[in-house]
């Protein structure tokens, strides 16, 4: 994924969990009623369409992230120039739309030690708290 793009593979295989996803609830969805309790049909689709949200989640995440993990950023903390050291640094979170794991390009100062992930902040997320390489 070098394009700051969703590929047309990506797209095909997120559509076809969704299908593969909503076949199986079909039939639980199509006999409860639309009330909000716990057996409703509003909640059975939320239980469906997290864990697919997460995946489109992740796939968005990672486009971005591979446009970054070329890119030499200026550390916030001093200026000096970061070095690369985890091309695919694991972050997990929790949204509403689901629970995710992102895999971002992680950098490090080596004149003040701050790391940072670029992508987390292009994307208006707080820094995970930080580590010492």
């Amino acid at each position: 994924m070098d394009r700051r793009e969703l590929s047309a593979t990506s797209i095909q295989e997120l559509g076809e969990v969704f299908m593969a996803a909503l076949q199986q609830a079909g039939p639980e969805l199509l006999s409860t009623d639309l009330a909000g309790h716990p057996g409703g049909t509003r909640h059975h689709l939320q239980r469906l369409m997290r864990p697919l949200m997460g995946r489109v989640v992740e796939r968005v995440i990672a486009t971005i992230a591979a446009t970054q993990a070329t890119l030499q950023p200026a550390c916030p903390s001093c200026g000096d120039q970061v070095r690369l050291v985890d091309l695919k640094r694991e972050r997990q979170l929790q949204g509403l739309v689901g629970e995710y794991t992102l895999h971002r390009p992680y950098f490090v100062c080596d004149a003040c030690h701050h790391g940072m992930a670029p992508s987390m902040s292009a994307l208006g997320l707080a820094a995970a708290p930080s580590r010492r390489v």
